[in-house]
């Protein structure tokens, strides 16, 4: 079984922001899977089904962003789930938008998101989809830059984006970590 972990916050207002790109990818798998999202008692939005060969939970944490670990505690503790088969995805302002890194352990590198589920599962060694937004071309201050909606042209390339993140899951889980990494680490979603 694999766990799907798209961050956000969970307020209509924040639905096309770029901290909620998370959402928008776990809303994108679960579509491309024809799951569809419940209420849970776990504090999220989940979705479940086969696909690639697994059993899989998508998950959206209807908590604010800096409490997302909570709800991905109770669900790993739920489901007994080992950290390995945790895939987070979630914004990151230190890669260009457009492009994704995967990473498999390590800090938060400022995420509060990401430091949420390392502070509650106690352990850092689940995947991480980065999924890059860029940082702002003037002053903007970063927590201002992420909650503000993505540009016109940002919008267009959305779709693409959200694909390329569908099919680097999709990689993860049929062909492993490694082999993911190799082709999407590489290269840019324009590119694809």
């Amino acid at each position: 079984m694999k766990l799907i972990v798209g961050l956000g916050n969970p307020e209509t207002h924040y639905k096309s922001t770029r901290h909620n790109i998370g959402f928008l990818a776990a809303d994108k798998i679960s579509g491309r899977n024809r799951f569809i999202f419940k209420e849970s008692s776990f504090n999220a939005q989940i979705s479940t089904g086969t696909a690639y060969g697994k059993n899989i939970i998508i998950a959206k944490p209807q908590t604010y962003m800096n409490l997302s670990g909570k709800a991905v505690l109770a669900i790993t503790e739920h489901y007994n789930l080992p950290p390995e088969d945790i895939i987070v995805i979630h914004d990151d302002m230190d890669i260009d938008f457009g492009r994704i890194k995967i990473k498999t352990r390590g800090g938060s590198a400022g995420h509060k998101g990401i430091e949420s589920i390392i502070y509650c599962l106690k352990n850092n060694e689940f995947i991480r989809i980065r999924a890059g937004i860029g940082k702002p071309a003037d002053d903007t201050p970063p927590v201002d830059f992420v909650l503000q909606d993505f540009t016109a042209t940002e919008k267009g390339l959305l779709p693409n984006i959200l694909d390329n993140i569908s099919d680097c899951i999709e990689n993860i889980i049929r062909f492993g970590t490694q082999t993911a990494m190799n082709k999407f680490n590489t290269v840019s979603n324009q590119d694809n």
